[in-house]
C-alpha cells in the first residue's frame, strides 16, 4: 500500500457536474412503500434509478426513507434499523428524510419495525433496500462493479432553529497513474457548526485522513469540508455509517452515506445504542 498525497481544503465543490443525483423527492416510478397511522408517525420508502446496470454490473439505486410526524407534539428516539435511519427527534408536523445511492436491490423487500418514544411503540414496515439490506451494506467493504460519484443526504433537526438541516455527502474515486484518487466532501445547511462522524473504513495509511467514528469533521454552515488521498490499494465500497452531533456532543441523528475506500479497510462499529438515546 502507498499513500502518495493527502490534503484538507475548505472550498467550493471540485466534483464533476455530470454526477447522478440522490435527493429526497418523495416520488418514484415504482410504488411507494408506506404506512403508519399518523398518530403520531407515517413512514415512506421509495427508490430511483441512480446508475443503470452495465454488463456484469448491477444498477445503483437512490434509496429514500422518510418519517413524518403528523402529531402536535415532538416525537423522540426514532429508530428504523431496517432502513438505516435513526433520529433524536422529529418536531410536530414535520418530517426527516435520508437518501443514499447503493448498489443492487434486495428482494423481497426487507421488513422490520420503526420504533419511537422511550417505550416499546413501533410500526411494522417494509423498505426498498440494497442487496443484503442496509445493515449488511453498512457492515462490509465490497468491490464495486462500477464507480459513479456517490451523493448521499441526511436530514437532522437543526439544534439552533428546530427546522430541518441537510447534511450532504460526496465520495468519488478516479484512477491516477498507478494509483487511485479518493475524494470526500461534507456540506451542512445547519445554522451553526456540527460534528459529523463519517465511519469511512480505514487502513493504517488512510487514518491520516483524520475522519472516522472517533474523529469528527467540523461542518460550518454552507462551507464544504473536503478531504482526499491517493492510494495504490484496490477500490472498495461500503454504506458507511454517519453520526451527527452538535458542537457540545449532543447526538442528533445516525444514518448512512455511501463511500469509496480501500478494499482492505475495516468497518468501525457504531457506539452502543444507549449512548445515542435522548437523555432525560
Amino acid at each position: 500500500m502507498r499513500l502518495i498525497a493527502l490534503f484538507l481544503i475548505f472550498a467550493g465543490s471540485v466534483y464533476g457536474q455530470s454526477a447522478p443525483s440522490c435527493s429526497c423527492t418523495n416520488t418514484s416510478s415504482d410504488p411507494t412503500l408506506e404506512g403508519g397511522n399518523g398518530d403520531p408517525l407515517r413512514w415512506h420508502s421509495v427508490k430511483h434509478l441512480y446508475m443503470p446496470a452495465e454488463p456484469n454490473s448491477p444498477a445503483w439505486f437512490c434509496f429514500e426513507r422518510r418519517v413524518e410526524n403528523k402529531s402536535d407534539a415532538t416525537v423522540t428516539d426514532i429508530l428504523w434499523s431496517v432502513a438505516g435511519f435513526e433520529r433524536d427527534e422529529i418536531p410536530k408536523q414535520d418530517s426527516r428524510c435520508d437518501a443514499t445511492p447503493l448498489e443492487g436491490e434486495e428482494l423481497p423487500h426487507p421488513k422490520g419495525p420503526l420504533n419511537y418514544g422511550a417505550g416499546t411503540k413501533f410500526y411494522p414496515t417494509s423498505v426498498y433496500a440494497p442487496k443484503g439490506g442496509f445493515q449488511q451494506a453498512a457492515g462490509t467493504v465490497s468491490k464495486p462493479t462500477s464507480t459513479p460519484e456517490l451523493n448521499s443526504l441526511i436530514e437532522i433537526t437543526d439544534p439552533a432553529t428546530g427546522k430541518p438541516a441537510r447534511i450532504a455527502f460526496r465520495s468519488s474515486v478516479v484512477p491516477s497513474g498507478e494509483d487511485n484518487r479518493f475524494r470526500y466532501e461534507v456540506t451542512s445547511s445547519a445554522a451553526e457548526k456540527l460534528l459529523v462522524f463519517w465511519y469511512v473504513p480505514l487502513t493504517p495509511e488512510f487514518k491520516s485522513l483524520e475522519m472516522s467514528g472517533k474523529i469528527p469533521l467540523t461542518a460550518a454552515p454552507g462551507v464544504p469540508v473536503q478531504r482526499a488521498a491517493r492510494s495504490s490499494d484496490p477500490v472498495g465500497w461500503t454504506a458507511a455509517s454517519v453520526r451527527i452531533a452538535d458542537v457540545n456532543g449532543r447526538w442528533l441523528g445516525t444514518g448512512i452515506a455511501s463511500v469509496y475506500c480501500s478494499l482492505k479497510g475495516e468497518v468501525e462499529p457504531l457506539p452502543d445504542a444507549a449512548s445515542r438515546t435522548r437523555k432525560p
